[in-house]
């Protein structure tokens, strides 16, 4: 056993590497534990140029950081309306939270594998705040608003595909929903 285990790190960063080599210019997308992660070009850069042992724990370690922030992942829902299909976030004040840079079907959204991104008609965020007692719906956005009108300072890259937001104030989301919407 200790034998087949000696060679499992080589021969998995091995498959790796050859993965990783032959898809250069795509997107790595990591289907994690807690949720799926967009490996950075740099990130995949690296590891093709260390030696499998060092490779491996420099994955892990990767994985490792991103699976244990402390973060709400946004994971949208979708619903049929009399315009087609649309996809909603849901965003709660004061919550830390990973976003997308731009909204996508998840890989295990429950829709047909035939609706693409181009199927869904709109994209919007459901913004919620807390009233001190409990947590209300204060109003809807599209989802280009949001990422249009967030403040800067609030937004660190978490990986290829998805930011960190600071948990917003009540003030920032109530700027948020001058570009309100109706459903």
């Amino acid at each position: 056993m200790d034998e087949m285990e000696e060679g499992i790190i080589p021969w998995n960063m091995k498959v790796l590497k050859n993965y990783l080599e032959s898809n250069k210019d795509s997107t790595f997308i990591i289907l994690g534990a807690a949720n799926p992660i967009s490996m950075e070009a740099e990130v995949r850069e690296k590891l093709l140029q260390m030696a499998p042992e060092d490779a491996e724990k420099a994955y892990a370690d990767y994985i490792n950081e991103k699976q244990q922030m402390d973060v709400y992942h946004m994971y949208p829902s979708f619903y049929n309306s009399s315009d087609g299909i649309f996809g909603a976030y849901a965003l709660t004040e004061g919550v830390d939270s990973v976003i997308p840079a731009k909204p996508y079907i998840p890989f295990n959204s429950g829709l047909s594998k035939d609706i693409k991104n181009e199927g869904i008609q709109k994209w919007i965020v459901s913004l919620v705040v807390n009233t001190g007692k409990d947590y209300d719906l204060a109003g809807y956005i599209k989802y280009e608003d949001l990422i249009n009108n967030l403040p800067q300072e609030k937004l660190t890259r978490y990986d290829e595909s998805h930011y960190v937001l600071k948990g917003l104030n009540r003030n920032e989301i109530d700027r948020l929903l001058l570009n309100r919407i109706t459903l």
